[in-house]
């Protein structure tokens, strides 16, 4: 992820999923001190579930909906912040529901 390519180069990034401030704001998140840049980020053989388990404990704040994006690669996603405020990108694979 590159904020800056990102915010100057929108023709290039593809998502869908609504906009969260706190995760995309790619140009607020390069230019801010420290904090949001680095990103856990891991991956799961079933996204929907993983995205079940995770909602149904209970541990994740400021939880997105399942989010696509595709920069140089597509890929399925959806992110949160762990009680200790870090941020979280889980992805994996995931069948669109139409």
């Amino acid at each position: 992820m590159n904020g800056y390519y990102d915010s100057e180069n929108p023709g290039q990034v593809v998502t869908k999923g609504e906009y969260w401030e706190i995760y995309d704001n790619q140009s607020e998140i390069a230019n801010s001190i420290n904090t949001r840049k680095a990103f856990i980020n891991l991956g799961v053989e079933d996204l929907k579930a993983e995205y079940n388990r995770i909602k149904e404990l209970g541990i994740a704040t400021q939880m997105t909906e399942i989010r696509f994006i595709n920069v140089f690669l597509p890929y399925w996603y959806f992110t949160f912040m762990d009680p200790d405020g870090n941020p979280i990108k889980i992805s994996g694979n995931y069948a669109e529901e139409l």
